[in-house]
């Protein structure tokens, strides 16, 4: 504020130095208060979103391991109950043959090929490898047999690791 009075030279009035500096320090914390509840909001907005895909992909790939279970069971079902596949298991045993063989091959590769299976494996009942078609991937090992005969057996989703362990 100016005050004239007179022939002397304007005197400014000046603000004391103490409120200059607790109108800094006040601008300041309200500064960084703000960024602060800025950054906690972002911060649990991006937590929240994260969740929420996490989520949808869990979900996802839940009915992903559903689908592929189901079809690979309908495969066995089909395959169990094909009254020519059974004819030609039975003309095997009988006389385990190259023919008997290829015949097998020849019913079973369409499956194969549309299935994208690299190898398909018969087991008996006893759990035992009986008939192996694909010459790619791992042989099933005994342990993988019982695993996989309980897993079909089952209602319920089942987990097993068919892959072998390095330096197995």
């Amino acid at each position: 504020r100016v005050v004239q009075t007179g022939m002397r030279p304007a005197v400014r009035e000046s603000v004391p130095f103490w409120i200059v500096r607790l109108a800094v320090v006040v601008l300041a914390l309200a500064s960084t208060t703000a960024g602060y509840l800025h950054f906690v909001n972002q911060r649990r907005t991006l937590i929240g979103q994260r969740g929420a895909e996490l989520e949808s992909i869990l979900h996802l790939k839940s009915r992903q391991i559903e689908q592929w279970r189901e079809e690979r069971l309908s495969d066995a079902r089909f395959l169990s109950e094909s009254r020519e596949l059974g004819d030609l298991v039975e003309r095997h045993r009988a006389a385990p043959t190259a023919a008997a063989t290829e015949a097998i091959d020849r019913f079973t590769a369409p499956m194969r090929a549309s299935h994208e299976y690299v190898r398909m494996t018969f087991f008996d009942l006893g759990g035992r490898s009986y008939l192996v078609f694909g010459g790619e991937g791992e042989p099933a090992l005994q342990h993988d047999a019982a695993t996989i005969l309980s897993m079909t057996r089952r209602d319920e989703p089942s987990f097993g690791n068919l892959h072998r362990e390095s330096g197995s």
